[in-house]
């Protein structure tokens, strides 16, 4: 039932997102998440369509985050190719990325679901209102607040 309902939001959401050939294989791993959870706690879960979107983000970054360390990783045979590779550009890349993702999950909840669905989902501030039961200025509350952490994590101050 949850399947039928939020695979097709999913896949629309991973296809704007990653590449068209991977979509697929990220709902899939999505739902997997889903059925890994014991039963007793996947019936704990109030709202099964927001933890699965939250599954579905993770899987989204881990894809992405799992790329780039390929990236860092993949030599050409030619030792002047490898030369090239600026490993310190490269190590200041995934300190970013790190501060990046630990002001993230600090946001409260309801500051990190307004920005992931303005930046990630692609939605207008009117759509995340109505979405959220919040006024369009409450929600751009919520987006300048997130923006300033993300900005403060980055080391611009």
């Amino acid at each position: 039932m949850l399947y039928r309902a939020q695979a097709p939001k999913l896949l629309r959401m991973f296809v704007r997102r990653a590449d068209r050939d991977d979509a697929h294989d990220l709902v899939h791993d999505s739902f997997v998440q889903w059925a890994r959870l014991p039963e007793e706690e996947r019936a704990k879960i109030v709202n099964p369509e927001a933890y699965l979107n939250a599954v579905s983000q993770n899987v989204l970054r881990s894809r992405a985050r799992a790329a780039y360390h390929r990236s860092i990783m993949v030599q050409d045979e030619d030792a002047g190719d490898r030369a090239s590779v600026d490993i310190t550009a490269a190590l200041e890349a995934r300190d970013m990325l790190k501060r990046l993702d630990a002001a993230m999950v600090k946001l409260d909840p309801k500051t990190r679901e307004i920005f992931m669905a303005l930046r990630l989902d692609g939605a207008t501030y009117a759509e995340v209102a109505k979405r959220t039961g919040l006024t369009v200025k409450g929600v751009e509350w919520h987006m300048g607040k997130a923006l300033a952490t993300l900005r403060r994590a980055a080391g611009h101050r």
